[in-house]
């Protein structure tokens, strides 16, 4: 059961902790798995450019909403984790990309499922 992360790991020292209080998770089953359950290069690019598109959206604009927390790679599943200062246009955004089914592989066998929390941070310096 290998997994792989990618997390902000300076966040214990991040001034904007209270800022950014909610916790948006976004986690997408894997369609091409390698044998360790990670995806394989192609579903990577896939992956990679689609956060790219959720980033632009959720985090954009001259004053950012969220930023991207960690990337999780385990169980063939892939989890984007933010940290959100405004939950409603993060959930406004959401609900729109399933509705226009305007994610990657779109009416295929993969699935989008969305959890948020208004969280306190676990570190706080600010």
């Amino acid at each position: 059961m290998p997994g792989v992360g990618t997390v902000f790991h300076e966040y214990a020292a991040f001034p904007g902790q209270r800022v950014f209080r909610w916790h948006l998770s976004l986690v997408f089953t894997l369609r091409e798995c390698n044998d360790h359950e990670l995806p394989t290069e192609e579903e990577s690019e896939l992956l990679y450019a689609y956060e790219d598109v959720l980033t632009a959206a959720l985090c954009g604009g001259k004053t950012p909403n969220a930023f991207l927390f960690a990337r999780l790679n385990v169980l063939s599943e892939r989890e984007l984790v933010f940290r959100v200062f405004q939950p409603r246009p993060a959930h406004e955004f959401l609900q729109k990309v399933i509705s226009e089914e305007t994610y990657p592989q779109a009416g295929a066998s993969a699935s989008c499922a969305t959890r948020a929390s208004n969280s306190p941070p676990t570190h706080d310096n600010a």
